[in-house]
């Protein structure tokens, strides 16, 4: 537990977060299994009891980055959503629907929403969004102007394709030291990206030269869904917040913990990471601030067009 930290977070400044990703929405279904199928055998038949709707991907990225007390833009494309089916508390089934590609954003504007931005989280799902226009049009801006950019890779793309980043977050799947070298080698902007390896309920590890550990205490999780959307927001609202790289891992993998206390991707709180890191009593957290409403959805399509604004160049991440 740390005081400090807690204080240091509840004084933090409010940066200017620009979210680019794949929009999604999470359906939640609720059931029971209550027979197995007469004209199919061995196949359990599912009877829904209710269901819960909440912003997912890139929208949910954008909710926790609202929660954690900083502004935010986001740029995100056509909807895909996922269902999960519950029964006894526990996933059973899955199925994902891809929303029709609707083109995307225009490069141009995303160049115009980074200007106004401290730092841009890309939060790539391999849905079409993150194409390399779009994606070389968010980096170089921020690399010009001087902003940081935080990415949660898709799954199996070369991270070649994020050179000029900031920080690469991955989970410990898809850590490879030797695409984090060809990535360094890779970009002509900057050569000292960070790396941030996340390990479900053991905490994530930091890479900026040198390998340093930041673990997790022990809780009582209940579902694991967001939590590296969690950590990809946390890490980019607390550098842009003027925090060194420890202070915004530990406060990181608070954060990651408390949603895994929750259930689906919901965001967490300033306010209750603070009473987490400090050691209070979680019932002073705002109810409402914690538990969102699960029908609260985000627009899918581009939100409107900002007239940029002369901002201070966003700091440099500390070595």
């Amino acid at each position: 537990m740390s005081v400090e930290l807690a204080a240091k977070l509840h004084g933090m400044p409010r940066p200017k977060v620009l979210v680019l990703g794949d929009i999604m929405l999470d359906v939640d279904i609720h059931g029971e299994m209550a027979r197995y199928d007469a004209a199919c055998p061995g196949c359990p038949v599912f009877r829904e009891t209710h269901r819960e709707k909440r912003p997912g991907g890139a929208a949910a990225v954008a909710d926790m980055v609202e929660a954690l007390g900083a502004e935010v833009d986001l740029i995100g494309n056509s909807v895909s959503v996922k269902r999960r089916g519950f029964a006894g508390g526990r996933q059973v089934w899955r199925a994902d629907e891809d929303a029709a590609d609707n083109g995307g954003p225009n490069p141009e504007a995303v160049k115009e929403r980074v200007a106004w931005a401290n730092v841009v989280l890309i939060a790539d799902y391999g849905k079409g969004l993150c194409t390399t226009p779009i994606i070389r049009a968010a980096i170089g801006t921020a690399n010009e102007r001087g902003v940081l950019v935080f990415v949660d890779p898709a799954n199996g793309r070369d991270w070649r394709y994020y050179a000029g980043a900031t920080c690469l977050k991955c989970n410990e799947r898809e850590w490879d030291t030797e695409r984090a070298f060809a990535m360094r080698g890779h970009s002509d902007e900057r050569s000292d990206t960070a790396f941030v390896v996340t390990h479900g309920h053991r905490g994530l590890e930091l890479y900026t030269g040198k390998k340093i550990a930041f673990p997790a205490r022990p809780r009582h999780a209940i579902d694991s869904t967001g939590c590296g959307d969690m950590v990809l927001a946390a890490l980019g609202v607390c550098v842009a917040g003027m925090m060194n790289w420890g202070e915004a891992c530990a406060i990181a993998v608070a954060a990651s913990g408390l949603k895994a206390e929750r259930h689906g991707a919901v965001p967490v709180s300033r306010v209750a990471v603070c009473n987490d890191l400090a050691g209070s009593e979680r019932e002073r957290v705002t109810p409402e601030r914690e538990q969102p409403s699960p029908q609260k959805e985000r627009p899918a399509q581009l939100p409107r067009e900002r007239t940029p604004q002369p901002v201070e160049s966003a700091p440099e991440p500390p070595p």
